[in-house]
């Protein structure tokens, strides 16, 4: 009785680490997804910008 009780805690323990680094990798992934949006997002603002300037000269983003 005390060795399957000794081993659900082992199970229930095992199961909660796996469960966290599942929150950890799903965390990972969701800023790597993150970053490309940002990095799309700055890549359109250096358009618009560049449109404002009139061309390739350069342009300051703030």
């Amino acid at each position: 009785k005390k060795a399957q009780q000794k081993m659900e805690q082992e199970l229930l323990k095992r199961q909660a680490d796996i469960a966290a680094q599942q929150r950890k990798f799903d965390d990972m992934k969701r800023q790597l997804e993150e970053q490309p949006r940002e990095i799309h997002h700055y890549h359109e603002r250096f358009a618009e910008r560049q449109a404002e300037c009139g061309g390739f000269e350069i342009c300051v983003i703030s």
